[in-house]
């Protein structure tokens, strides 16, 4: 039930990072199962680690910004 958000430079945008977690979420919902999705995305200088589980998605993306 944990998840773990690491912002290793906080000028990240969320908006591209969420869209590929949102759509990792569908594909989790559509073959009805429950794993962790893993997210590197790095731009330039700008990195984040992003690990949640998908039913702790929207909770950990409010709870951090």
């Amino acid at each position: 039930m944990l998840y773990f958000v690491k912002i290793l430079n906080s000028n990240l945008s969320f908006a591209k990072v969420r869209k590929n977690i949102l759509f990792s979420k569908f594909l989790a919902n559509y073959l009805n199962i429950r794993v962790y999705f893993m997210v590197l995305f790095a731009e330039k200088t700008q990195k984040m680690v992003l690990l949640v589980k998908t039913d702790r998605l929207f909770n950990s993306l409010q709870v951090k910004r």
